[in-house]
């Protein structure tokens, strides 16, 4: 291995000066510590933003606030229904709030000025602003909606994607006699 010896001047201009001003600006482009971390957070999030889009979802969007028991009000989007619930009218008890009412409680209790994900089904027409509803956390919320007793399954279309999965939750919800499933007649 040869030893560094003295610098020597590089002739302005010349190949060697060439060499050594591309030798400087490679030096002054190594990245700090701080600089990777940063790079490495952006890609991980970059990541989850892909992932949650080859799953099919939006990237995320804001709830700007709960216009019914299954309807949300979206930045940039408008209004969107969630899909494959339906949240009862009916009265409840006397001097209760009824069903309609305490479900749009929760629900903007749940969503209100926070950041989801909206994933479309490809059961339903593209036309129509309905959407299966996921918190940042992978909370799904038309689930969550049912299993709470809050919604029961609607009978759009037998060919939705998650249609089993409300359909489980809507069987957990009436064993529990959680919320709507506590009144006969449902």
């Amino acid at each position: 291995m040869k030893r560094a010896g003295p610098a020597r001047a590089v002739p302005a201009g010349g190949p060697l000066a060439r060499r050594s001003a591309v030798r400087e600006y490679h030096d002054s482009c190594i990245l700090s510590p701080r600089v990777v971390n940063r790079v490495a957070v952006f890609v991980l999030l970059l990541g989850t933003s892909l992932a949650a889009q080859i799953a099919g979802r939006s990237p995320p969007v804001l709830v700007q606030g709960v216009l019914a028991g299954e309807t949300i009000r979206v930045a940039s989007i408008g209004r969107v229904r969630l899909i494959g619930v339906v949240v009862p009218k009916t009265t409840g008890r006397p001097g209760d709030a009824t069903p309609a009412q305490e479900a749009e409680r929760r629900l903007a209790g749940l969503l209100a000025n926070r950041w989801v994900r909206l994933e479309y089904d490809s059961a339903l027409k593209a036309k129509t602003h309905s959407a299966y509803v996921f918190l940042e956390d992978g909370r799904f919320v038309n689930e969550w909606l049912v299993r709470e007793g809050l919604a029961r399954v609607s009978n759009v279309s037998a060919r939705l994607r998650r249609l089993e999965t409300l359909k489980q939750a809507q069987r957990e919800a009436q064993q529990a006699h959680r919320g709507i499933w506590r009144t006969r007649g449902y």
